[in-house]
């Protein structure tokens, strides 16, 4: 963070009677000259904790001292990618005196810094810079020592436009092509191939942004959520595409339908999937009867074209009086074609009803994965905060209140030798008055 600090203080040995100096209100002076405060970036992830370049201050009649020194800031915060890439991040940047206890030199700050003048970053959004003055108590030889500081929180949004093009964007697609899996008719062949291609394509993508995602191990973010969710459906579509084609290959050789899959997936399911089965015609399904045979045995099976065959024979025996065998082996030789026929006709009615349960299992996953690819795409993007308003005032309030939550907590469970006094957000605060022989100061930081 390159920045100026801006400090106010008021030195009571630096006041003058501007009447008695040709109305000379203010001055400047090298800094090396007056005292300064040591106020240093507590949590500096940097070498430097102070000031480096010491410009000249302005000194007032009054006392008051005026320094705005440059300086570049280096911190380091903890960053929470659970909502990524919709995430916001809070930064804080603890600045106090070093040296000094609320005895010597007290702080107040601002109600927010100044963000006019940040330049402007392709993937963070500064929403705001609040700051709280804390003072908190350490235990030192001498008893309890009180030290003030401000913390200025920086809150940052991600910008998420280049994470929804390059992440969300792709990974939508892919996981919506796996509907088309269970759109490909089972004859073709083809539905296997379209799976391996889609969960090929979804595992190349995922070696590609492999370098975008937060490397991190503490929580799963936002978009590695939803990845994983695509990653999962289209892994179960190729496994439910092998059962289809398997139910679809199925025919009374190797397989019997049992009851309830007749019941449930022929019977019960097609009218609720908006399926009907096309009905079959009468001159190509023969419609088979029970009749008796010539020797007097009941309960063989005969097609209805078959019956003026087999009367047509009996009157050519009986006007021509043929042998009655060679006439019994003619009658069972068309019976059995006849029942040669209705056994083909049976395996052929039994294949079909397999391909129709394969058809209504292809329909049902079919809804399925529509619902399942859209309910999941909006409960896991949409479960960030950020997608809602992140600039509205409640956002905003809830963000203040998340950081004075976990600075308490973190400051009463963390330091057991610390105690804590409290948050000031008002300004100003009083001078603390010092034992005889101090210089009266009051050193403010924005």
């Amino acid at each position: 963070l390159q920045t100026k600090v801006h400090m106010v203080w008021t030195d009571q040995h630096l006041t003058w009677d501007k009447s008695r100096f040709d109305n000379i209100d203010s001055i400047t002076v090298p800094a090396e000259y007056i005292w300064l405060p040591d106020i240093a970036l507590y949590n500096n992830a940097d070498g430097s904790y102070q000031i480096t370049t010491m410009t000249k201050p302005w000194i007032y009649s009054n006392g008051t001292v005026n320094w705005r020194p440059p300086s570049i800031y280096k911190s380091s915060c903890r960053i929470d990618v659970t909502y990524f890439p919709f995430d916001q991040q809070i930064c804080n940047m603890k600045l106090g005196p070093w040296t000094h206890d609320t005895n010597l030199v007290d702080m107040t700050c601002l109600d927010e810094a100044d963000s006019r003048y940040l330049q402007v970053s392709g993937e963070w959004n500064v929403v705001g810079i609040p700051s709280q003055k804390h003072i908190i108590s350490y235990e030192e030889c001498c008893g309890m020592v009180a030290y003030a500081d401000v913390t200025y929180y920086v809150i940052l949004e991600r910008r998420p436009l280049f994470y929804t093009m390059n992440l969300i964007g792709p990974c939508v697609l892919i996981s919506f092509l796996t509907v088309l899996v269970f759109y490909v008719p089972s004859d073709e062949g083809e539905k296997v191939t379209l799976a391996i291609s889609v969960l090929l394509a979804l595992t190349l993508f995922l070696l590609l942004i492999a370098d975008i995602m937060p490397a991190t191990s503490l929580v799963i973010p936002l978009i590695g959520k939803y990845l994983l969710f695509t990653l999962i459906i289209v892994t179960f579509s190729l496994v439910f595409t092998v059962v289809i084609l398997n139910v679809h290959k199925r025919g009374p050789g190797n397989s019997k339908m049992p009851a309830w899959v007749r019941r449930v997936f022929i019977n019960f399911l097609p009218k609720y999937l908006f399926m009907q089965r096309p009905e079959t015609d009468d001159d190509f399904v023969p419609i088979w009867e029970r009749m008796a045979g010539n020797d007097g045995e009941m309960g063989r099976v005969y097609p209805r074209n078959v019956n003026p065959l087999v009367h047509s024979l009996s009157d050519f025996t009986a006007k021509h009086h043929l042998k009655r065998e060679r006439v019994k082996k003619a009658i069972d030789s068309v019976l059995y074609i006849a029942q040669h026929l209705k056994n083909e006709d049976d395996s052929n009615s039994e294949k079909d009803d397999w391909k129709f349960v394969a058809m209504v299992l292809d329909r049902l996953l079919l809804y399925m994965y529509v619902i399942m690819c859209v309910v999941g795409t909006i409960t896991i993007i949409f479960n960030s905060p950020a997608i809602y308003d992140p600039d509205s005032a409640i956002f905003y309030a809830n963000m203040l209140d998340q950081i004075q939550f976990n600075q308490y907590s973190s400051l009463n469970s963390a330091c057991p030798g610390v105690k804590w006094e409290g948050i000031d957000t008002n300004t100003p605060v009083a001078h603390i008055t010092r034992p005889p022989g101090w210089h009266q100061r009051h050193a403010t930081n924005g």
